[in-house]
């Protein structure tokens, strides 16, 4: 064997097939048939061969080499998403390069930037906002994209996004069905498009129940632990306190639970609370917080779908696709009780 590691000649030789019948197989670039695919797969095994990518992009014009762009790898719902990615493009042959953006337009800008270095076969972009300087970068250099999250209707690539209510309205019809009248919101990042359609959904739920909601019911901040209780604080200013808080997302909501329960409120005997997302964290809070499914493996699965259609030359118009919801009532929501006063003195 070569001084640098077993060979594709390595390994065509323990198989006892030909060097093209190897290549193909490790290409994919033609008809193996399964028992010969056997042969070659013990022999890279018994070889330790590792593929180089760079040599296999020579040939292929390929890199194998995917970029995932995501506004906050600290949430487990973007967390779940990088999992779920990395983990289909090893079972495919690629691989995956991780870039947190923090939510900053610029970062985002610079990672695209980042994928035009790499020659990247193409990009995850996982966002919470629209970005018109990224969509003109995305245009002009052609990459294969497959946008996540919040995307506006008529992108120039295939999106995998959240339902146009952002599945809040889910969680202010629980609510109302139990009883409750004085509902507000925990909002996250206002302005942004994930913002506005988690606020859109809240508004819409109170609108079709005959019970529109008041300017003073919204508390918007950003999209985490901290936001959620900076929202609390501000709720609890209120007089009379709300039965109800619906938060734009599971950190929110587990922000806003610890706001409460620092001023002596427990949840749901007090106030009934709930989330979006449904992340690992929601089961396993205290109580176990009700919230609405927002699947970050499904997301994966859809987009990286898309992402090897496009890869193997696919030229249909752009797919938009929006995951459904489904709520999961869990111990952190029950029926109102009598209204409480102002808890901040």
């Amino acid at each position: 064997m070569s001084k640098r590691g077993p060979t594709i000649k390595d390994i065509a030789s323990v198989a006892g097939v030909s060097v093209a019948t190897v290549s193909r197989f490790i290409n994919q670039s033609g008809y193996v048939n399964d028992s010969t695919a056997d042969l070659i797969r013990s022999a890279i095994e018994e070889t330790g061969y590792v593929p180089s990518m760079l040599a296999r992009g020579l040939k292929t014009r390929r890199t194998g080499m995917f970029l995932l762009i995501v506004p906050d790898i600290a949430n487990p719902f973007y967390s779940r998403i990088a999992r779920k990615l990395q983990h289909l493009a090893q079972e495919n042959g690629f691989a995956i390069m991780l870039f947190d953006s923090e939510a900053e337009q610029s970062r985002e800008l610079e990672a695209l930037m980042l994928a035009r270095q790499m020659s990247a076969d193409g990009v995850f972009f996982a966002t919470i906002d629209s970005n018109p300087r990224a969509m003109q970068l995305l245009e002009e250099t052609e990459y294969r994209t497959v946008g996540l999250n919040a995307f506006e209707e008529g992108m120039p690539f295939d999106t995998v996004v959240v339902h146009h209510l952002g599945g809040t309205n889910l969680a202010v019809d629980h609510l109302i069905a139990l009883g409750h009248r004085h509902i507000v919101f925990a909002g996250g990042t206002p302005g942004t498009l994930i913002g506005k359609s988690r606020l859109k959904g809240y508004v819409y739920a109170m609108d079709q129940h005959g019970m529109p909601c008041q300017e003073n019911a919204i508390f918007q901040s950003s999209f985490n632990q901290a936001g959620g209780y900076e929202a609390g604080r501000r709720i609890l200013a209120l007089d009379p306190l709300p039965t109800a808080i619906c938060c734009a997302n599971d950190l929110v909501a587990l922000g806003v639970i610890r706001a409460l329960n620092d001023a002596g409120l427990r949840v749901p005997q007090d106030i009934s609370v709930t989330g979006m997302d449904d992340i690992p964290y929601a089961d396993l809070s205290s109580p176990p917080l009700t919230t609405v499914e927002n699947d970050g493996e499904y997301f994966a699965e859809r987009a990286f779908n898309m992402m090897l259609r496009r890869l193997n030359g696919e030229r249909s118009a752009p797919v938009r696709q929006e995951i459904p919801n489904a709520l999961c009532v869990r111990g952190s929501s029950a029926e109102p009780r009598a209204s409480l006063g102002s808890f901040v003195r």
